[in-house]
């Protein structure tokens, strides 16, 4: 059963194993753990496990009405489907309109979601990437999922309940429960940046610094 002492996670399952390991560290501590995975139609089992179209607003509206009836208002939401693999996806127009579903439509609609359905809950929203970035000497990977940093930097300018930080990892860094330890650490770190990069052993921020212009 809940209780008002569980910290409440809304989980976004990936395919590549990372939500899982998150998952299974999350065990040992007081946290509700729901679960959401990606599919073509809507269903629910018991009370802690969804399924949701991504490119379906009314889904995403199903889905929070009914955590806000089973008073599951979350804590955190740990997105990680931008992290799905594009194994058979086609190249082009295609494959860069597939991969909106779950690094545009997904991010946006889940925003609009909550704004509707729980617009006074605060609640700190982590976007799991792979490769977003350049960053420690290593290029971009698929850069047509760049738009992902269109929703993780308007979101919470457009609904100030939800606090958004950019969690940049990469895939083939260490173990997946390493990589799962490094995403659980970035949800209650007071470490500035809200666009994080783990690169090796090291953890990188965004940051900007003025430019002095030649007029010559």
């Amino acid at each position: 059963s809940r209780t008002e002492q569980q910290l409440k996670i809304l989980l976004f399952v990936d395919d590549q194993g990372v939500a899982e390991a998150l998952e299974f560290k999350f065990r040992s501590m007081p946290y509700d753990v729901v679960k959401v995975i990606a599919d073509n139609h809507y269903g629910e089992e018991e009370d802690n496990l969804f399924y949701i179209n991504p490119e379906n607003s009314a889904d995403w509206v199903k889905m929070f009405t009914t955590l806000k009836i089973n008073d599951f208002l979350p804590d955190h939401l740990l997105y990680c489907w931008s992290l799905n693999s594009i194994t058979g996806f086609s190249k082009g127009a295609r494959s860069f309109a597939e991969q909106q579903k779950y690094c545009f439509l997904g991010p946006v609609f889940l925003a609009q979601a909550i704004g509707k359905v729980m617009p006074a809950k605060q609640m700190d929203l982590a976007i799991i990437s792979n490769r977003l970035f350049a960053a420690g000497g290593q290029g971009v990977f698929q850069p047509e999922r760049a738009t992902l940093v269109g929703p993780s930097r308007v979101i919470p300018q457009e609904y100030p309940n939800i606090r958004c930080k950019n969690i940049d990892i990469v895939l083939q860094d260490f173990s997946t429960h390493t990589r799962a330890r490094h995403i659980a650490s970035e949800l209650f770190s007071d470490e500035p940046g809200r666009i994080v990069a783990y690169r090796g052993r090291h953890r990188l921020v965004q940051s900007y610094e003025p430019v002095l212009i030649n007029q010559n």
